[in-house]
């Protein structure tokens, strides 16, 4: 709850219900931002930075959907998922990262950017988007590609454009992002 007062008052984000499921195998957490809600899937091993942590990544994506078209863009799918994953290391550090931003490194990511993600970027449809940020054998798309991505743009984003503030960052939009970046469209 502190978290959620902290975040919700510093990124001027909106009051919404957290449900909280627990897992019994399988993954040790998983999120999921709704329009009007969170659902967190936690395991009893799960310390409570790494919960807040896993609440922040999903709470920047309520916050960050302010500033992104009703029916989101693959574009604006890849960027959401990396500018959260941003907010858990600029809050956290590096060791609360999820596994998938070291997944692939930079200049794959990029191979894939040109033969994949270009042709697709202004897809709308979350469903549509799944294939590219969970991956797909079908496509030639490994797992968590669109993630690692997104966190990818962001990264190479702030080491061009330098620090900027999680709550300035969270309001660019993903074109600003993704050329400021230096990824062609």
């Amino acid at each position: 709850e502190e978290q959620f007062n902290s975040l919700m008052l510093n990124w001027e984000g909106p009051d919404v219900p957290i449900y909280i499921f627990p897992i019994v195998s399988g993954f040790q957490k998983n999120g999921m931002a709704y329009r009007d809600g969170i659902c967190l899937f936690i395991s009893s091993t799960l310390t409570e930075k790494q919960l807040n942590a896993l609440f922040t990544h999903e709470y920047h994506h309520m916050c960050r959907r302010a500033f992104v078209n009703e029916h989101p863009t693959l574009m604006d799918s890849l960027v959401m998922e990396g500018l959260a994953e941003d907010a858990v290391e600029n809050l956290f550090g590096k060791n609360y990262l999820s596994t998938w931003t070291q997944y692939y490194s930079l200049i794959e990511v990029q191979n894939y950017w040109v033969s994949h993600f270009v042709p697709a970027l202004y897809q709308q449809g979350l469903l549509s988007h799944k294939p590219f940020l969970f991956g797909d054998e079908q496509l030639g798309l490994p797992p968590w590609i669109g993630y690692c991505t997104g966190y990818r743009i962001v990264e190479a984003f702030k080491e061009k454009c330098g620090q900027i503030s999680l709550k300035t960052l969270m309001q660019i939009s993903s074109e600003d992002i993704i050329d400021g970046a230096g990824f062609r469209r």
